[in-house]
């Protein structure tokens, strides 16, 4: 395959190919590791994950979470960033804002 975009990923898993359906479970384990461990290191309310293979694929992180109801001591929401697509750059916007300024206080508000 020459070329790849999300809906001919979203295409091939609603076909259950094989190949694209092992590559996303690896990416939901590995995923789910890196989750796990922000939840035990540092014991968020909630934790708000940005990335838009969750925003195509929102049954991968319903599993992720699903799965944390299950085995967790205390249940944290995860929840998808609700501004998938500039999150990071507002992200670092304010940081650069905060580092050139020297604001040591800053908050943001998404509105849409």
């Amino acid at each position: 395959m020459e070329y790849i975009n999300w809906q001919l990923v979203r295409q091939m898993f609603d076909d259950k190919d094989q190949e694209t359906l092992e590559i996303l479970k690896e990416f939901e384990n590995n995923v789910a590791k890196i989750i796990n461990n922000v939840i035990v290191s540092f014991d968020p309310d909630v934790l708000v994950v940005n990335a838009y293979i969750f925003k195509e694929f929102p049954e991968i992180l319903e599993r992720i979470s699903n799965g944390f109801a299950h085995v967790s001591v205390r249940n944290t929401p995860i929840v998808l960033s609700e501004n998938v697509k500039n999150a990071s750059l507002y992200g670092g916007c304010a940081q650069m804002i905060r580092t050139i300024l020297g604001v040591s206080k800053l908050k943001l508000q998404y509105k849409k």
